[in-house]
Formats: structure tokens, sequence, C-alpha cells
């Protein structure tokens, strides 16, 4: 799959998805997958997305699910063959109008658009699917709109999946998302907290922009090199021990006792064991995370 950060012409003709693509759940599947299947007619399945490089994020308070490199992987293993992910300021003052010719027309050779109901685009958002629907028309390019998409009558939306992991309701993102909740980073050093009381722990710093799970314990599976382990995952700020620090995932991987410092891991969620506790002392946080580990296996 070929990932490209800035508008470069694309390599043939392409049927592309329109999209922000938060999370890549449900909805947003159906938009990429009604794309991927005019492959059979010749077009290169493409996405055109962006990277948040503006502040958005940080002063609307909407943090995204996926992390860029986490959405690629998902991108992959749609089918997409190419990805256009260029900084949001890149796309900002574009004028609808000339979005359409200068980047989807000329520069992605665009034969066939997928978008949402309610996709927008250009300067100020002021393009909107009828006038898409009308510049397509006088250019022949096909384009297809995906209605709103529910799932056991419960609309399917990034508001929604957020608000799901902020309660720790992992069950059910999964089900919205089609695939596990995921977080994917790489392991980085630790206080040796975990070692000390005789659960090594993989430590994965998390994004201010990235939304994250209700603080707290989760039955987890770590993918390392494609194979996946049983393991626990503490999401949160480790209040048992004294001090200030940003939130982190640490993750007991059952079974292993091998060095990841450096390593890229993925560590799947499958459900929350417990809300995020202040223990009184290392040896009642030695027995809870010892009855966390009876639990699942």
């Amino acid at each position: 799959m070929k990932l490209y950060h800035s508008f470069e012409m694309s390599a043939g003709p392409t049927a592309v998805a329109l999209g922000y693509f938060d999370g890549v759940h449900l909805a947003h599947q159906q938009v990429i997958k009604t794309m991927t299947s005019f492959e059979k007619d010749g077009f290169i399945p493409t996405v055109l997305t962006f990277h948040m490089d503006k502040d958005i994020p940080k002063k609307s308070g909407m943090k995204t699910i996926l992390t860029d490199n986490e959405k690629i992987d998902v991108f992959h293993d749609l089918g997409v063959k190419q990805v256009y992910m260029p900084p949001f300021s890149q796309m900002i003052d574009y004028d609808a109008t000339d979005f359409f010719y200068q980047v989807l027309v000329k520069q992605l050779q665009a034969k066939v658009l997928v978008c949402g109901y309610d996709y927008a685009f250009g300067k100020n958002a002021q393009g909107d699917a009828a006038l898409l629907s009308s510049l397509c028309k006088q250019n022949e390019i096909r384009l297809v709109i995906i209605e709103p998409y529910e799932l056991d009558g419960q609309l399917i939306s990034s508001t929604y999946i957020r608000e799901l992991l902020s309660e720790g309701n992992i069950e059910k993102t999964n089900q919205l998302l089609g695939f596990p909740y995921f977080i994917k980073g790489q392991v980085s050093y630790g206080n040796q907290i975990g070692k000390t009381l005789g659960f090594p722990t993989a430590n994965i710093l998390l994004s201010e922009k990235q939304v994250m799970p209700k603080y707290g314990v989760y039955e987890t599976r770590t993918i390392i090199d494609n194979v996946s382990y049983k393991s626990i995952t503490n999401v949160g700020v480790k209040p048992t021990i004294d001090g200030e620090r940003n939130p982190l995932s640490e993750t007991h991987i059952l079974g292993f006792n091998e060095s990841l410092y450096n390593k890229d891991i993925k560590i799947c969620f499958v459900r929350m064991l417990r809300a995020e506790q202040k223990f009184l002392s290392l040896d009642d946080l030695r027995r809870a995370i010892q009855n966390d580990i009876e639990t699942i296996k």
C-alpha cells in the first residue's frame, strides 16, 4: 500500500473514498468497501483523508479514536492500495470547486467517488453532497453516497464510540468498530515498578490527541511479530505511585519474558476488568494484579 503525505499524481485512475475516517468504524467501512468494489473495473482503491496537524482536536475537545498509523493499518486490512493523508493545513484553504478539479480530477485521476451522506469539503466546508453530485455529473465521474448506517437500531458514529470508550464499554465499542479496539506503539522505558512487583510491563505513552478508554484494567491480546498473547493492560496514571505523570498503557503479557524496549507492538482490548484505583500499599497492588491475571487465564 502506498502512502502519500501530499497531493502527488496517482499511479493510475482511481476509485476514491472520501472522509476523515476517525475510528474506521462499520459505517466508515461501508464507504471503503463500496469504493474497493470498483477495483475490478481497473480503478486503484484509494482513500483520501488528512493528518490533523492543526490543533483542532485539542480546541474542540474532540479527540481521535485511532491514530494515523492505526488507521493506516485498518485501511490496509480493508484492501486499500493508496492512502493520501496530507496535513489538514494543506486542505483547509481550497475552494470546494478548486479542490474537486485540482485534487480529485487532476492529481488523483478519480473516476469513482464514494462518501458518507454528511461529507463536506472545501474552505469552511462549503462543498456538500449536492455540489459534489453536480460536479461529478459534469465530469462523468460516478458518485456513490452512503446513507446513515445503523446496527440494532443504533446510528453508528464516532461520537457514540468515544462515549463508549470513556465508559470502558469495550465489548460494544468492538462491535461498532467491526474489529477489536487497539493501541499500537513503541514500547518505552518505565519506572520498573511492574518488574519490582513480579509483573513486568510493556509501556506505551498515549497521545493527548487520542481518546482513551476509561482508566482501568483490561483483558487484552498483545500482538508481537504477528503472534497473539494473552495479557492484561492498565490504562491510566498509576495513582498508587506518588507523583504526577502522563497517561500510559502498561501491559503484562502472560508467558512472555523477552525484552520489548523500542519495539512496536499492538494491544487489542477485549473487556474491562475493573476501574483504576489507588491501593494503600504495593502489596495490595500486587494481589490485585494477580487476581486480574487469574481472571483471564
